[in-house]
């Protein structure tokens, strides 16, 4: 049976790969729409030409894209530790702790959450089931 700990984390980890996911690709999408609407006819106004509108338009759009692929990307990689995190894998844990880590720097419930999720990676419960034959 999974300790409590384990399972917080493991529901953690799954709430922010869709969070990751969800909000990653809403705001990237965001990001495109409103470059491709208002952005070129401000870079207009601010290139005064338009190779160089075209220019900036289109390096917005592939920082949208990209930021959508990693926001992905990301969100798989917590849907991968919340999966394998219940299963003893030993990268799964070494991820968690690295993306908890992370966290921290996400003021203010990013910060929160790698808090708690630290705590439990490092709690006597956690460590005990870690440690013990069963999986």
């Amino acid at each position: 049976m999974l300790p409590q700990k384990v399972k917080t984390n493991a529901v953690i980890f799954k709430v922010l790969g869709w969070i990751y996911i969800v909000l990653g690709v809403l705001l990237g999408i965001g990001i495109i729409v409103f470059v491709v609407g208002f952005g070129t006819s401000t870079a207009l106004g601010e290139f005064n030409d338009v190779e160089g509108a075209a220019f900036a338009t289109g390096l917005s759009i592939v920082l949208g894209v990209i930021g959508i692929i990693l926001a992905i990307v990301f969100g798989i990689f917590f849907f991968l530790i919340a999966k394998n995190l219940p299963l003893k894998k030993n990268w799964a844990k070494t991820l968690g702790i690295i993306f908890s880590i992370l966290l921290l720097f996400s003021f203010p419930i990013g910060t929160v959450l790698g808090i708690i999720l630290l705590v439990n990676f490092f709690s006597e419960e956690f460590k005990n089931w870690w440690e013990s034959t069963e999986a």
